[in-house]
């Protein structure tokens, strides 16, 4: 299943379709480099770096939304479950993955303590990088809640995380203006901009 969590909804096989063309290219580039010397593989993953932004202007230029993150519906479920419980202050949390898939939900506290804006204290956020270290996992990204306006970053958010975490990690906002229809959208921030994608939804186990 795929989600953006706002009213843009795309056709899924057409995106399913372009996101399979984008994988294979880089997949292509992957696949070259145990052949190449040092240098080689340096020039090749620059190159694929070139074609993977490409791809995503493209995807963008042509509206299309790219999926970005998977993750199974208990970890969308903890996001919006920790919404919820800390409305009408924000929440906010780390999210671990595994070999490009999320596979654990890291509540974090928002220093800020308010309604409108987040923070994570460095030594919080070190303490969980490191757990997720000592897992076999690395940190993909970030999640944080909006309790009374439109669930996507706003230029503090913007301005904030835009520095050290634009792509590849992923920014879930999770809406929750309306307590009765939680809502999760993600996106990277990029270039004092954000730009929405889709999150795929992974069968549970």
């Amino acid at each position: 299943a795929l989600g953006t969590g706002g009213g843009l909804q795309r056709n899924a096989g057409q995106s399913g379709n372009l996101t399979k063309v984008f994988l294979k290219t880089i997949d292509q580039f992957e696949g070259t480099l145990c052949f190449l010397s040092r240098s080689q593989r340096m020039q090749a993953s620059k190159s694929a770096d070139t074609t993977q932004r490409r791809t995503m202007e493209t995807f963008e230029e042509e509206g299309w939304m790219a999926v970005i993150v998977t993750l199974k519906p208990e970890h969308l479920e903890a996001m919006l479950a920790h919404a919820l419980e800390d409305a009408p202050k924000e929440c906010c949390g780390l999210l671990a993955a595994r070999d490009g898939q999320v596979v654990a939900v890291h509540r974090a506290k928002n220093k800020e303590a308010s309604d409108y804006r987040f923070s994570i204290d460095g030594l919080e956020q070190l303490r969980i990088t490191r757990a997720m270290d000592a897992e076999g996992c690395e940190l993909v990204g970030f999640y944080h809640s909006h309790t009374g306006n439109e669930a996507r970053p706003s230029p503090t958010d913007i301005r904030m995380m835009g520095t050290f975490f634009g792509p590849p990690y992923v920014h879930f906002v999770i809406g929750v203006a309306d307590r009765e229809k939680p809502h999760a959208r993600v996106f990277y921030i990029e270039n004092a901009d954000a730009t929405e994608h889709e999150y795929r939804l992974a069968d549970g186990e």
